[in-house]
């Protein structure tokens, strides 16, 4: 029975290669690696049927890809494909940008995951949340990138959200000494005057 079991999957799996029934396929192989734990041929699989999937779908996808990527197979590239694909479907969903940072942290990505955070902050719908992923933006352009400029604009975008972000002003008051601009600098120090 299992020659026969491993004979089907085989042409099934060629079978891929042809449009017309991917899905349908797919969804046949999935529950065979489910059940073998065969985790890089079930996420194969899995992005397969995203192609085809609406958006409620495309999440719960990607949430289990993420996971299959990131810790069974551990092919951090991926993992990062995955859950960058999930920030763009939602970014309200706060529990993907600690594994984003993580993984930008390990694969030295943080230019691309402070260009997603940039391109959806906007639809962050949590004030407090959308903060957050404006100051993640600044400190990665800051420490990562070396985009002091880029850092200036988005601490001041955090402090046009909420003007009462004192931890945007300190480190606006440390960029200005940093980028040697005493005007500047006077000004973020005025400002920090009405917390003392």
């Amino acid at each position: 029975a299992d020659v026969h079991c491993e004979h089907a999957v085989t042409s099934l799996r060629e079978l891929l290669a042809s449009p017309a029934h991917r899905e349908s396929i797919a969804q046949s192989l999935e529950p065979v690696y489910r059940r073998r734990e065969d985790n890089d041929s079930l996420a194969d699989i899995l992005e397969i049927r995203l192609e085809a999937a609406g958006v409620k779908a495309q999440k719960r996808l990607l949430v289990e890809l993420v996971e299959l990527y990131n810790e069974h197979i551990q092919d951090m590239q991926k993992a990062l494909w995955a859950a960058s694909r999930l920030f763009a479907l939602d970014p309200n969903r706060s529990s993907i940008r600690p594994i984003l940072e993580q993984l930008a942290e390990s694969q030295n990505e943080w230019a691309h995951v402070a260009d997603l955070y940039e391109s959806h902050v906007e639809n962050v719908t949590d004030d407090s949340a959308r903060i957050q992923v404006y100051k993640t933006i600044a400190s990665a352009a800051q420490e990562q990138l070396q985009d002091l400029e880029r850092s200036e604009r988005t601490y001041r975008r955090v402090l046009d959200e909420d003007p009462d972000q004192i931890s945007a002003l300190d480190a606006l008051e440390m960029l200005y000494m940093e980028m040697d601009q005493p005007e500047n600098l006077l000004g973020t120090l005025r400002s920090k005057e009405r917390f003392i």
